[in-house]
C-alpha cells in the first residue's frame, strides 16, 4: 500500500512521460534495460538492493535480519533501525533518495528507498513534495549524480518532514 502511494506520487509528477508500474519480483533485467526506472523500497526490493551496492551508500540488513541499515562505502558512517520493531512504534528512520546513471542497466535510475515505511515515505517526500524538494536538493541540484540519506522522526507510523543527514555528488 505505502508503495502503491508513493508511486502515484511520482507518476503525477512524471506528467507527459511514458512509464508503467510493476512489483519489483514481476520486473525482469532485460526490462530494466528498456529505459529509465524508479526503484522504491530497500530491503524489500531486490533490484533497490543489487543497483545501490555501488553507490557511496547502501543498504544492508544484519545476518540476523533484526536490523536494517544504512551504511557509507567507506564504513565510517551508518544510520540503523531495529526493523524487528512494529511498524507504529518505529521512532527514527533513515532513506535514500539517488538520481544516477546504472552501471548495470546503462539506464538512469532514481532510488526511493527507506530502512522501514517511514524511511521510504521520507524519501518519498523529497522527490514529489516541490518545497521539500527545493530545500532537500540544495548542494546537489546541479549534480549529474546524487544520493542523499535523509532521517525522519516518525509518529504512529507517519513519516515526519525528512531531513538531509548525508549527501554525495559525482
Amino acid at each position: 500500500m505505502l508503495h502503491a502511494s508513493i508511486a502515484s506520487r511520482v507518476a503525477g509528477r512524471l506528467e507527459n512521460l511514458k512509464y508503467w508500474l510493476a512489483s519489483s519480483s514481476e520486473i525482469s533485467f532485460s526490462e530494466l534495460l528498456t529505459g529509465p526506472a524508479v526503484y522504491i523500497g530497500a530491503l524489500d526490493n531486490a533490484w533497490t538492493m543489487r543497483l545501490n551496492n555501488d553507490l557511496p551508500f547502501r543498504f544492508e540488513e544484519s545476518a540476523d535480519g533484526r536490523a536494517g541499515q544504512i551504511v557509507s562505502k567507506d564504513g565510517k558512517r551508518s544510520w540503523s533501525v531495529d526493523i524487528t520493531t512494529p511498524h507504529q512504534r518505529i521512532q527514527h528512520d533513515y532513506g535514500i533518495v539517488a538520481k544516477f546513471h546504472s552501471s548495470l542497466t546503462g539506464e538512469p535510475a532514481r532510488i526511493i528507498a527507506g530502512i522501514s515505511s517511514q524511511g521510504t515515505q521520507a524519501a518519498g517526500e523529497v522527490l514529489t513534495s516541490p518545497m521539500v524538494f527545493k530545500i532537500a536538493i540544495g548542494g546537489v541540484k546541479d549534480a549529474e549524480n546524487f544520493e542523499l540519506v535523509v532521517e525522519t522522526e516518525a509518529v504512529d507510523g507517519k513519516a515526519g518532514p525528512p531531513h538531509v543527514v548525508a549527501e554525495e555528488t559525482w
